[in-house]
């Protein structure tokens, strides 16, 4: 250390952090009250350091800090003293300031002081004076976390989302006591389509995200898959353990955009896959086809009349305008427009109706299974209610067996958050089942009696998925038109029991010629592999 006759060189440390700035601890005053010591005290500065960095951490992060390390100790014998104006501008952790007290004082012969409360570090009572300075400035800043995490935990049990809103939703702020979270519609159409569409099993998860990013929903894949296991979306709120309190669920205040229906569904769905079971997945995936397009979506059901290949479909650019034609890739001799196709099958679809006996006999069957199900319903929710009772009784004897101290705070902890899971879980499936759709039954079968009915209308309005899974189970196999008329064509034997005209199909399901006026096709085989039902 240098005599005390002799000019002290300083380096000036001034910090704060973004919260004290507003308090009119400012860089500038602090640096102002440096200055006017060291002018008192004849000291010369070498450098003014300035840091806006939080001090509650114990490692060298700050930038400003790790300079003046460095600096120091390639010129050990041209600083002093560091100087700042109080020791929770040093630091607000007391494990960093001893530390560094050992790496600048006794390693580098650099004093760490201040001069509001300097320290004499000759003395024997420097620890205890570091300590509680330092420490009364940890202290502050733990309760002031305490404080802050109190806050969060009760505003997470009150249903309200304290932090930013996810994808869908938006962070409305109309004062410091109207802070809430709404739907942000053009991103929560998008996000409402992929659990629609993941929930309906006919495309992978992934095929959907690239969907969505196509439409302008700008997420990764993997904060996709996180965006649907969120509950946050089903209007479930979710509150970490905290302290002594198991992590939960409550109800949110927000809107949900998905019924907790569809997000178990979801949940299902994803969880149908294991990782591991690669063979299970490959079969999943093997389900999965990519949907038609809109202009020529009867293509997978059709065959040449010419050489009795697979009919493809495409656009063709004509001069104002593109336009969509059904067409033979092997032998390159048809080519049709899709849209005078499409017109002749729906034609010949629309004599497909069935008679109203058949239609009163087949809501009186809905009617049966209904009530079954009803039945197999209660039953189903007897047995959840018996299993929540089970975890239930479970858990109080891990609660006395951790009192008695036969099983540690980890493993009780560990077993605790597993039972709480398992109970969430079948309290999800018993909230499901609590609200059937009885209401919704009626019109739901009205509907399909009028979708039966008037099925070739109803094919042009709905999603393709559906258009698909509706074709596939009225054909049986591909089917071969010309000239507006269909030659071949396999139905599903089920089709001539609904039309009430059994007489006029073979055994082999292909309508035999009548004197009706219907366009039924001639008899003929079918050797083609038939299109799978439910594309």
């Amino acid at each position: 250390m240098k005599k005390t006759n002799e000019i002290l060189n300083v380096i000036l440390y001034c910090r704060v952090s973004s919260d004290e700035q507003a308090e009119g601890c400012s860089l500038d005053e602090q640096e102002r009250q440096l200055r006017s010591f060291c002018a008192r005290n004849g000291y010369n500065i070498v450098d003014v350091y300035y840091e806006d960095y939080s001090a509650k951490y114990y490692d060298m992060n700050r930038p400003e800090m790790k300079k003046i390390y460095d600096y120091c100790r390639k010129h050990r014998a041209k600083v002093n003293k560091i100087l700042f104006l109080r020791w929770d501008r040093y630091s607000r952790n007391v494990e960093f300031a001893f530390a560094y007290k050992r790496k600048f004082y006794d390693e580098l012969g650099v004093e760490l002081n201040t001069i509001e409360s300097p320290i004499d570090f000759k003395g024997t009572e420097w620890p205890t004076m570091m300590a509680i300075y330092c420490g009364v400035a940890h202290t502050e800043d733990v309760k002031i976390s305490r404080r802050t995490k109190d806050g969060i935990h009760g505003t997470l049990l009150k249903g309200r989302w304290p932090n930013k809103a996810p994808r869908g939703y938006k962070n409305v702020n109309n004062g410091d006591r109207d802070k809430y979270v709404a739907i942000d519609e053009p991103k929560a159409k998008l996000v409402r389509y992929a659990f629609e569409e993941v929930a309906k099993g006919t495309k992978t998860p992934t095929l959907v995200w690239r969907e969505v990013q196509k439409k302008g929903l700008k997420v990764s894949e993997s904060s996709f898959f996180e965006m649907l296991r969120n509950h946050f979306y089903c209007g479930e709120v979710y509150v970490p353990e905290y302290l002594d309190e198991p992590a939960q669920y409550v109800k949110g205040i927000h809107e949900p955009l998905v019924t907790k229906e569809t997000f178990m569904k979801v949940q299902n769905r994803l969880n149908s896959v294991n990782p591991r079971n690669r063979s299970k997945e490959k079969q999943m995936r093997a389900k999965v086809v990519k949907l038609p397009h809109e202009d020529y979506y009867f293509y997978p059901f059709l065959l040449c009349p010419v050489c009795g290949s697979k009919i493809c479909a495409s656009h063709s650019k004509g001069r104002s305008q593109t336009y969509a034609y059904y067409h033979c890739n092997h032998c390159k001799k048809y080519r049709v427009p899709a849209q005078q196709m499409n017109d002749d099958i729906l034609n010949y679809i629309r004599q497909i109706r069935p008679c109203k006996a058949v239609l009163d006999l087949y809501e009186e069957v809905l009617n049966d299974i209904r009530t079954e199900k009803f039945k197999g319903i209660n039953k189903e929710k007897n047995r959840i209610q018996e299993d929540v009772k089970k975890v239930e009784v479970r858990l109080q004897r891990l609660q006395d067996r951790f009192l008695d101290g036969e099983i540690s705070s980890e493993d009780y902890k560990d077993i605790r958050q597993r039972y709480n899971d398992e109970i969430y879980a079948l309290k999800s499936q018993l909230e499901i089942m609590k609200t059937p759709n009885s209401g919704v039954v009626e019109p739901q079968m009205a509907y399909a009696m009028s979708f039966i009915n008037n099925i070739e209308r109803c094919l042009s309005m709905v999603d393709m998925s559906v258009r698909m899974d509706v074709l596939g189970s009225i054909f049986n196999g591909k089917m071969v038109f010309e000239n507006g008329k269909c030659r071949t064509a396999q139905f599903n034997p089920i089709i001539p029991i609904l039309i009430g005209r059994e007489a006029f199909f073979n055994n082999s399901g292909v309508p035999v010629n009548t004197e009706t006026p219907l366009l039924y096709p001639e008899p003929g085989s079918n050797r083609h592999r038939c299109y799978p039902t439910g594309v």
